[in-house]
């Protein structure tokens, strides 16, 4: 056999097994391309679901807020958040098709336990059974999605997991052929070159001439030679077209990886757009990322924030020794205030645990919420001013009844003191008598004509009635104010009974001329509370009870003690109140009361007080038969 047929043999198998390596390198090449895309397909979707818990960690918080407080204001921000989870739960279901049966079942749910809290809504009282029933279906519900939750969370972390593994064992298997074939290739052409002639070392060292030639230039590369054995120029249009092909794969390469690097520029710009600050923190509580926003309300640049500490900023986060409060910071909706030195304070925070790398972070989402707090101190500012007109209010309404107390004894002691002054002109002449050693029988006579026994005896009578007219007048100023006086910032203990009564004397006149006032006060308990907001209430109620009197009526209250809680019950007979403006009853600003008569706002402060006190207030009303308000206060006051 002649050398060049060996030369022939040997190029014929190199150029056979660099194929067979290449095309082998190739598909298990494949196979790990295709694992990383299912296993970036697994961990975006794990990812998702992992936003989509803290999302309904959230929604649930809300709705346990909404039921235990029986708060129906917050049902519009539930029914809004279960429109994002149901977002985030279609979408997820169509890149997992593995879990899209559980998926579409807690979607279900939710939905489910979407129609229960707009059914709450429907319901006027909380007392109503249908509430609690209808608690109980959310608990349900609720309980089965968590469970659900948790099968889907285990089931993408496994998925996740097990896609990873498969992942690494392709690289690794893909790096063991590639070493075992490349030093079974070098060790073929090893062996090979010892049979290579010069007719074959020269075409190949033209093509290694061309490719350091070419192999700083962008240009097509051309490898093929035109001269030489057969098989060298087989081989390099096979190196041309493999050149090619690694060049292509390089282009997409290097598209996937500009496509990469766009993606994460617009996830950089959607952080940055986005109002809430957003700061990531290593274990030790040392800042390392952050968006936009962290800069506005930190009033600081990067440089002064990144690598610090977040309890520099963020006082709350860090314990007294100075360290990262771990626990603090995986909390949800925590109220907090940052540093003294920055300008707007008050902030909301929620944080959670985040693995990056195999590392522990945490993600800390802050919210500003000082306009919200001002909005808090002149709502709260604008109540007392609400209470205080509706105060001043009454005080003029009850003004002329008042006016006409006080005037009563006052027009009794004055004439009184006629009396006393007539008396005293009369004891003065019989003096001057005396003084003047007149006769027995002359000072006899005046004694006698004057009556001298009786009025030294009425004396004592008149003057008794005059001190009791100054203490009726007295007593219905010291009342008024009282009254008419600021509660202190802080509850103080309260005798319910007395206070009733002091409501009574003020009230007096308005009530004496038309109503019968049956009163039984038998609680005789002392509660915590703000003495001038709660007779405020009772003379509210009173008043009210007697407008609903049209020409003579009646008029009961009672207060007893009921458990650990004080019931004061204010009831008349007069013309009731119909069931369309029942429903409206303690909205502000409704009256049925003719214009400049009433402003519509005593029966809302009157719940409204109540409310401050922990306690509440029921009615009941027949048209035609008259009305009862029962007050609930409790005995103590948390």
């Amino acid at each position: 056999m002649k050398i060049s047929h060996y030369n022939q043999i040997i190029s014929v198998a190199t150029l056979l097994i660099g194929s067979c390596i290449f095309g082998f390198i190739w598909s298990k090449y494949q196979d790990v391309e295709y694992q990383s895309r299912v296993h970036y397909q697994s961990s975006i979707s794990l990812k998702s679901f992992q936003h989509f818990s803290t999302m309904f960690q959230i929604w649930l918080t809300t709705q346990d807020l909404f039921f235990s407080g029986k708060q129906t204001y917050l049902a519009q921000g539930i029914q809004q958040q279960t429109d994002i989870l149901l977002k985030e739960l279609n979408a997820l279901s169509v890149i997992s098709h593995s879990q899209s049966s559980d998926l579409n079942q807690l979607i279900s749910m939710i939905k489910s336990n979407d129609d229960i809290i707009a059914s709450i809504l429907t319901l006027n009282n909380p007392k109503d059974k249908k509430w609690d029933l209808a608690i109980e279906s959310s608990d349900v519900i609720t309980t089965n999605t968590i469970g659900l939750i948790e099968r889907l969370k285990s089931n993408y972390e496994a998925q996740e997991l097990n896609l990873a593994n498969k992942h690494k064992n392709a690289i690794n298997k893909l790096k063991a052929w590639v070493s075992g074939l490349i030093a079974i290739y070098l060790f073929m052409i090893i062996f090979g070159t010892r049979w290579i002639s010069k007719n074959i070392v020269k075409p190949l060292e033209n093509i290694t001439h061309i490719a350091n030639k070419q192999l700083d230039t962008e240009e097509d590369i051309e490898f093929v030679q035109h001269y030489g054995p057969q098989e060298v120029i087989e081989l390099s249009e096979t190196i041309q077209n493999l050149t090619q092909h690694i060049k292509l794969e390089i282009t997409k390469a290097e598209l996937q990886r500009n496509n990469a690097d766009e993606a994460n520029k617009r996830i950089t710009s959607i952080m940055n757009s986005v109002p809430t600050s957003i700061i990531l923190v290593n274990e030790t509580g040392i800042i390392k990322e952050t968006n936009k926003a962290v800069n506005k309300l930190f009033e600081a640049d990067d440089k002064d924030i990144l690598n610090k500490k977040i309890g520099h900023f963020l006082p709350i986060l860090a314990m007294v020794n100075g360290n990262f409060d771990k626990n603090s910071a995986t909390k949800t909706m925590q109220e907090g205030i940052l540093s003294s030195n920055i300008k707007k304070p008050y902030i909301e925070y929620s944080g959670c645990l985040v693995s990056i790398f195999g590392e522990n972070h945490y993600l800390i989402a802050i919210s500003d919420i000082n306009d919200r707090k001002h909005d808090q101190l002149a709502l709260s500012q604008l109540n007392q001013q609400l209470l205080h007109a509706e105060k001043m209010a009454s005080i003029g309404q009850l003004a002329a009844g008042i006016a006409h107390e006080i005037n009563n004894p006052i027009g009794y002691i004055r004439s009184n003191i006629e009396i006393l002054t007539e008396y005293y002109e009369v004891i003065m002449d019989f003096k001057k008598l005396v003084i003047e050693n007149k006769p027995s029988t002359e000072i006899e006579t005046y004694y006698q004509e004057h009556d001298l026994d009786y009025i030294f005896n009425d004396i004592e009578a008149v003057i008794k009635s005059c001190q009791d007219g100054t203490g009726r007048v007295s007593k219905i100023i010291k009342d008024l104010g009282s009254y008419a006086h600021q509660d202190n910032e802080k509850m103080e203990p309260v005798n319910i009974d007395e206070l009733i009564n002091k409501s009574l004397v003020l009230v007096a006149n308005e009530l004496k001329y038309k109503v019968e006032l049956i009163t039984q006060l038998e609680a005789s308990s002392v509660i915590y509370g703000y003495p001038q907001k709660l007779q405020q209430v009772f003379i509210n109620l009173l008043v009210n009870a007697s407008h609903a009197i049209q020409s003579s009526g009646k008029v009961w209250i009672t207060s007893k003690l009921i458990d650990s809680e004080v019931n004061i019950c204010i009831k008349d007979n007069g013309h009731g109140i119909s069931s369309e403006n029942m429903k409206k009853l303690f909205d502000p600003f409704f009256t049925t009361k003719p214009v400049g008569k009433g402003t519509g706002l005593g029966l809302h402060i009157v719940s409204s007080i109540l409310e401050e006190h922990n306690g509440h207030i029921t009615v009941s009303s027949t048209l035609g038969q008259g009305t009862e308000f029962t007050l609930h206060l409790p005995l103590t006051h948390s």
